[in-house]
């Protein structure tokens, strides 16, 4: 070290840490939402439950990381059958599927699933531009069409708008 020079200690962080009941102090990150409050902060089954079929591993580790950290629960499955099995008694406010997934389609799985959601609260995501079953997708209902390589930023703007629609917002 050079004569006469002192060493700075590093700068404190200005975050405040985040006390609730039952909670554990961490900081406040800056730029996010407001502080609600504790009473504000939902428990965690009150998170939008969106469900993520794919054969693509890659791509449902992808999904469930990126719409976990954006504060969603996130089922995921690898084919259609599983995720019939997965949501059974369980309600899930938004699904995105592979349109051809091996076995049960992403088009048949919507269908089955059509009790408890909407057709129109599903994002279809595939490789092709044209084919007919996206024509048959189209006819069902299912609003939102999506090609891969997936543009994250519009998967996630159909998807807020899905359940900004049915008032589910996380």
């Amino acid at each position: 070290m050079a004569r006469g020079h002192r060493r700075r200690p590093p700068p404190r962080s200005r975050a405040k840490p985040h006390r609730c009941p039952g909670a554990v102090a961490t900081p406040r990150v800056v730029g996010a939402r407001p502080d609600r409050g504790c009473d504000a902060m939902p428990a965690p089954d009150a998170r939008p439950t969106v469900l993520v079929v794919d054969d693509d591993l890659g791509v449902l580790d992808l999904l469930r990381d990126l719409l976990e950290s954006r504060g969603y629960h996130v089922l995921t499955t690898l084919s259609g059958e599983d995720a019939v099995r997965a949501v059974a008694g369980q309600p899930v406010q938004a699904v995105v599927v592979d349109l051809f997934l091996p076995g049960m389609d992403g088009l048949e799985l919507i269908t089955r699933l059509a009790p408890q959601l909407s057709p129109a609260a599903a994002i279809v995501i595939t490789g092709y531009a044209h084919h007919p079953r996206l024509d048959a997708a189209r006819r069902a209902g299912i609003g939102t069409v999506l090609r891969k390589p997936l543009d994250l930023d519009r998967l996630l703007a159909s998807l807020q708008a899905i359940l900004d629609e049915a008032g589910s917002s996380p």
